[in-house]
């Protein structure tokens, strides 16, 4: 049974506590007919928390005995009332049936929790595909997928192009359109979200209905799990993503480590919402089921692969990122050792129309040099998975890719203009130092080649890199997104 219908069947039973009272002292006071009404009116609410408890346990569950030996005592103290039988007798014969009743229905009746899960882009899924699979298997919740809908910004902030992505999730992922769940007639107890921002994102914006104020008004728990793994931070005090809507709107964010947890209450989230239970992302690596590489990559593994990654913020950031971008990618290739499969963020072109139309035209004439190139083919998966386990090495500007991407054990490199402003305040919530690391604006792309021809030859910092990584983040092998819905699901029901 759902939880919100056990807890109004128990707020029944309280009326109904309360209406013996009543009928003792019309009873007691000589007053029949209010007596003889009110033990009808007791008879058809048990009647009706009956029926509940059929459609929800079946017919001829438990509790329906207790419910009928009531009912039994209700006619017989209205059959009583003309022999003279006092209100303290009637109040404790019915108070004695209810008991009974009440009792079963708190021990006997086992709740089923109802999860929803909101992804919006399709790409960001593996933040909480693990807790929803740990959901899907519980033999007692009911878990449902229902991607909701977004849009792109126009550069004035109104709303763009419409996206919906739930074709694009898995296949084996059941997915429920967002326009056949209803919300405020299931009142789900837990509903998952992994974007915060409500109105407050440049780029994007999920459909208003949806927004984290408007799905706390069903849910019993609005779970918060972030989209990405955090890194390091130079300004923690100073963390702009605790200040979002859908922080405000939680009850419970799931954060990947202690660490993570002091930085989110130093800027001011309430230590009593926060979980710190790990990343889901970690635990995509341990999913091999990824395997089914599309057709066009096949050729790629002739040679070593290189994914290289871009981010958002180094787009904007970089006035010359596609410049470099270009530069990196021509020298590995002329290597003739290597192939390129290039993600850039599932975003990036929505930014770019969004906040760098300028930029529009540089981009596009890359993309169309790149698929020119022999050995290269650009990622345009939804899900970052695959290209995780079919590279052997990862290129990647500051991103949490690379987070995801270190858990796999092989090499990273990340690429920069200038050296991270790392110090001995910096706090790390997954630390990742002991990756390698390569400086465009001083070092040349032959510089990059060798540095990739040196470590996947000879890693030589991943015992430093994996061991650094585990002991910042928790739950990193494989078994958060279980350990999620686990404490969760007790926290629910307690």
């Amino acid at each position: 049974m759902r939880k919100f219908l056990k807890k109004s069947i128990l707020e029944i039973f309280q009326t109904l506590y309360e209406a013996h009272i009543s009928v003792k002292q019309f009873i007691d006071n000589k007053d029949i007919d209010n007596a003889m009404a009110l033990l009808a009116d007791c008879q058809d609410t048990a009647i009706q928390i009956g029926g509940i408890i059929e459609d929800s346990e079946g017919e001829g569950f438990v509790t329906i005995g207790f419910l009928e030996e009531y009912c039994e005592a209700l006619y017989e103290v209205s059959t009583s009332i003309s022999e003279g039988n006092n209100g303290n007798n009637a109040q404790k014969s019915l108070d004695k049936k209810l008991i009974k009743a009440e009792n079963s229905v708190r021990n006997d009746i086992k709740l089923r929790l109802e999860v929803v899960f909101c992804p919006y882009q399709a790409s960001m899924w593996d933040s909480l595909e693990s807790v929803w699979r740990a959901a899907d298997a519980d033999p007692d919740c009911d878990a449902y997928v229902v991607p909701i809908p977004y849009y792109d910004r126009n550069p004035d902030r109104s709303l763009g192009e419409f996206h919906y992505e739930g074709r694009n999730l898995p296949d084996y992922v059941p997915v429920t359109h967002y326009e056949v769940y209803n919300f405020e007639d299931r009142r789900p107890d837990v509903v998952y979200i992994h974007n915060p921002y409500d109105d407050n994102n440049y780029v994007t914006s999920v459909d208003p209905r949806f927004y984290s104020s408007e799905l706390k008004k069903y849910a019993d728990h609005l779970v918060y799990i972030p989209y990405f793994i955090a890194g390091y931070f130079n300004k923690p005090d100073n963390y702009a993503i605790t200040r979002t809507p859908g922080m405000a709107n939680s009850d419970l964010i799931v954060l990947q480590s202690e660490t993570l947890k002091r930085i989110y209450i130093s800027n001011g989230v309430d230590s009593r919402k926060i979980i710190v239970s790990g990343s889901p992302k970690t635990d995509a690596v341990f999913d091999h089921s990824f395997s089914d590489f599309p057709d066009q990559w096949k050729p790629l593994k002739e040679r070593k692969v290189c994914l290289i990654n871009s981010s958002i913020s180094s787009f904007l950031e970089w006035d010359n990122f596609i410049s470099v971008l270009k530069g990196m990618i021509n020298k590995l290739v002329c290597e003739g050792q290597y192939s390129i499969l290039w993600r850039p963020h599932p975003l990036l072109e929505s930014t770019i129309n969004s906040m760098r139309k300028a930029k529009r035209k540089e981009y596009d004439e890359f993309c169309k040099w790149f698929s020119g190139q022999s050995c290269c083919v650009k990622d345009e998966l939804a899900d970052s998975r695959y290209a995780i386990h079919f590279s052997d090495i990862l290129l990647s500007d500051y991103s949490s890719l690379i987070f995801s991407y270190i858990p796999t054990e092989k090499p990273v490199i990340e690429y920069f203009n200038s050296k991270p402003p790392i110090t001995e305040s910096t706090v790390f919530a997954c630390d990742t130092r002991s990756v390698y690391y390569y400086n465009y604006a001083s070092e040349s792309a032959d510089t990059l080649a060798a540095l990739v021809n040196d470590v996947l030859a000879e890693d030589r910092m991943k015992d430093e890199r994996m061991m650094s990584y585990r002991r910042s983040m928790v739950n990193c092998d494989g078994t958060c997104g279980k350990k999620t819905h686990d404490l969760i699901k007790k926290l629910v029901l307690e």
